[in-house]
């Protein structure tokens, strides 16, 4: 195991994203983890691996919040959830190749 990778899964263990029984085809953004929360998550990533290049889009892999509509409060009445399980998966080796390469780039 290579030093970047150590460094990658103790990030996020750290940041409770992954457990010790997760391995590297972990899936780090899973439907319930909002793009707010996302957000904030990549950038501090990037700045620890010093990721400058390429673009992440944020709403292309995570949900947004769910709007606080009518729909919304009768799902939640009925214990369903609302979102999109049909995003790209960013696995926990992709981001280990991210943090070699210093670059974002998107997963095959």
């Amino acid at each position: 195991m290579s030093e970047v990778e150590k460094e990658v899964i103790t990030f996020f263990k750290e940041k409770r994203i992954i457990s010790e029984s997760d391995n590297i085809n972990t899936i780090i953004n899973k439907p319930d983890y909002l793009a707010d929360e996302a957000y904030f998550l990549m950038e501090s990533f990037f700045e620890k691996f010093k990721v400058e290049k390429g673009y992440l889009d944020i709403d292309k892999y995570f949900n947004p919040l769910p709007k606080l509509d009518l729909k919304y409060f009768i799902n939640l009445l009925r214990f369903k959830r609302i979102v999109n399980n049909q995003k790209p998966v960013i696995t926990l080796y992709h981001l280990i190749k991210v943090a070699e390469k210093r670059e974002w780039f998107d997963p095959v």
